[in-house]
């Protein structure tokens, strides 16, 4: 979990260093580990970044920056295909200078524009300063797994992974009167606030799957990069669903373990997480350490796998001694009998 901020001046007033400090204060305990500000005060926009540092610990410090100086990246997320895509890069000549999934995104974003959001595998939120078109973009991923909220008040937008940034800006309004009355309400008959709304006038999320461009016009230009209904339906037998969720299960698993720290996994005894576990354990040599939460206790020490599978025998990471979990804890019940246990 990182955190990003910035602003986007249309008149091109700078907002003082102090302030964007304390913006990246504000998210400290997002990204404890680093801290970058982009900040060509001349041009009104800075994007700024808290790291908690994943992959690349030393060589992916944010922002990332063009050659050229045009164009600086920064994102909150990770993106689980970097992989694939600096290898194609590279085949095409592009020089990466670290393994950063950041600065992949920077590269394909001099190559493709804003277009290439459709290339990416992961849960993201974006910024992008783009000098060359003397705007800002931000992005976010397909469902919106990461946040990123917009406050606009026509002459100055600012953003953020964390609504509490804005109030660092001493012109941002927080009041009573700043609350909206509209989310309120929905807040009221719904027992949330959908989103674009949120509890406070101004200050609207950057809505999934879509990319918002800021210019020094008023006009302020949102569109729709990816579509859950614009998804096809395929007719296929239980069997080729069964098939075709273990790949998908084996390819999510293995591209979401990509990380130069130790990882582990959270087990509440149900078959989602011990699936995720199993399939973990099946992808890796590494050390798996498994941590269990229930209701009465936040958590247990850490602990290796010590139960047995009821089918095949093996050690599994389940916690929880219920067949219909046990037939997903290891990768030989995974495999061979899930189409004839499920």
């Amino acid at each position: 979990m990182c955190g990003i901020f910035g602003y986007w001046d249309r008149s091109r007033r700078p907002l003082e260093e102090g302030v964007l400090r304390a913006m990246a204060q504000s998210l400290v305990h997002r990204g404890p580990d680093d801290e970058g500000i982009w900040h060509p005060a001349a041009r009104g926009v800075a994007i700024g970044n808290r790291r908690l540092s994943i992959i690349d610990i030393g060589g992916g410090h944010q922002p990332f920056v063009s050659d050229d100086g045009q164009i600086a990246v920064v994102q909150n997320g990770e993106i689980f295909n970097h992989v694939e895509l600096a290898a194609e890069l590279r085949a095409q000549g592009v020089l990466l200078r670290s393994a950063s999934d950041t600065e992949v995104i920077l590269r394909l974003y001099e190559r493709e524009g804003i277009a290439c959001l459709k290339r990416l595998n992961g849960m993201f939120a974006i910024a992008i300063d783009d000098a060359r078109e003397d705007a800002l973009y931000l992005a976010r991923d397909r469902i919106g797994v990461k946040p990123l909220y917009v406050m606009d008040d026509g002459q100055r937008a600012l953003f953020a992974s964390e609504i509490k940034a804005f109030w660092q800006v001493p012109s941002a309004p927080r009041s009573s009167s700043a609350i909206d009355l509209e989310a309120i309400n929905h807040y009221l008959t719904f027992n949330y606030i959908p989103a674009p709304w949120t509890a406070y006038q101004g200050v609207k999320h950057v809505m999934p799957g879509t990319w918002t461009k800021f210019t020094r016009g008023a006009l302020v230009e949102t569109r729709r990069w990816w579509s859950l209904a614009g998804q096809r339906e395929q007719d296929m037998g239980f069997g080729d669903w069964a098939d075709e969720f273990m790949v998908l299960l084996d390819d999510a698993t293995r591209i979401r373990l990509r990380a130069d720290v130790p990882f582990g996994a959270f087990l509440t005894g149900r078959s989602r997480p011990s699936a995720s576990a199993s399939q973990t354990r099946a992808t890796t040599s590494r050390l798996l350490r498994c941590r269990r939460l229930s209701a009465s206790a936040a958590s247990t020490p850490a602990r290796s796998p010590n139960s047995t599978c009821w089918r095949s025998g093996r050690a599994c990471c389940t916690t929880s001694t219920s067949r219909t979990a046990m037939r997903l804890s290891c990768p030989p019940c995974v495999s061979a009998n899930w189409r004839r246990n499920m």
